[in-house]
């Protein structure tokens, strides 16, 4: 029995060892690419601020209900397509209402960062969880216990399967992979407990924003609404949560510009709490990963120094 937890406990030794270098050259590019997201990130919240300012302002300025979209050209009608708007009678072509293509794109945009935020959040709540952090806590107990099995199991079964398993790489990769495993024995156990106490204190931070669910937009019950044309003062009828009716009578698209330029702000708003929302999570890991690879490489360049060191001085 004693036997088979050694053979495990000097794979394990081994492992680390041998993932040492890759895993710390992973931790310090995970820890640049989360840097990147995260000041890019940043820095569109700051855009999307003053921009939502700006669309707040313009609420003020009393927009009609509705718009009739004619042809500067001509005066005909404009058909409203999903890229421009195109003159029914001297086919004449006209960009999109701004508020228009912004809420679409807008739609778009929300969808893919609260995918970013679901996804970062699940990251930043399994590195604060209870189980994660008492992991960490019992690694760090179980470095020395696995060390002192290794001292004792060293001797009483000197042709492990281990050993005849790293028996061909020769002496000299043989002791290499040893002083690897040596620094990550002790460079995991200092990693652990800043690790065990970071995610202890990161706890905390998660309450500071807004859980997702909360930050969804109620969706607007369907209808139907009617209303005056402002092209020929026919009646028109349209679903409530278009941004568009189209008259029977001319044929006129009757544009919903201050609907639309209420469904922009909404959702304007609902991306900046929800960019918040994943800078926080963002944040959580990017402590993490910081942390690590930070830890680590001082760690790492601190026993190459000792060895070179220790070189120089034999010779």
């Amino acid at each position: 029995m004693f036997q088979r937890v050694y053979e495990v406990s000097t794979f394990i030794f081994l492992l680390q060892g041998a993932l040492l270098v890759p895993l710390v050259l992973g931790a310090c590019y995970a820890w640049y690419r989360q840097m990147a997201r995260w000041s890019a990130l940043e820095k569109a919240l700051g855009e999307d601020r003053e921009q939502h300012k700006r669309t707040r302002a313009r609420l003020l300025e009393r927009l009609p209900h509705l718009q009739p979209m004619n042809c500067a050209n001509c005066g005909g009608a404009l058909a409203l397509e999903t890229d421009r708007m195109t003159c029914t009678a001297c086919r004449d072509r006209t960009p999109l209402p701004e508020d228009y293509t912004a809420t679409i794109a807008l739609r778009r945009r929300l969808r893919s960062v609260t995918r970013a935020a679901t996804r970062d959040w699940r990251i930043a709540r399994l590195l604060v969880a209870s189980p994660v952090r008492l992991f960490f806590l019992l690694w760090i107990f179980a470095q020395p216990a696995m060390f002192g099995i290794l001292m004792i199991g060293a001797v009483e079964y000197p042709d492990s399967a281990i050993e005849r398993l790293i028996a061909p790489l020769g002496e000299g990769w043989a002791t290499l992979l040893m002083g690897l495993s040596f620094a990550g024995f002790i460079m995991w156990m200092i990693a652990s407990v800043m690790l065990a106490n970071l995610s202890k204190e990161l706890r905390g931070r998660q309450r500071d924003f807004p859980a997702l669910a909360a930050l969804a937009v109620p969706v607007t019950a369907g209808g139907v609404a009617y209303d005056n044309c402002q092209s020929c003062g026919g009646g028109v009828r349209f679903d409530a949560r278009a941004f568009a009716c189209l008259c029977n009578y001319c044929g006129v698209e009757n544009y919903r510009a201050a609907k639309t330029a209420r469904e922009r702000a909404d959702t304007e708003a609902q991306q900046l709490d929800t960019g918040t929302s994943l800078f926080g999570a963002m944040e959580i890991i990017e402590d993490f990963t910081a942390t690590f690879a930070i830890t680590m490489t001082i760690l790492g360049v601190g026993f190459l120094l000792l060895f070179v060191f220790s070189a120089l001085g034999g010779d």
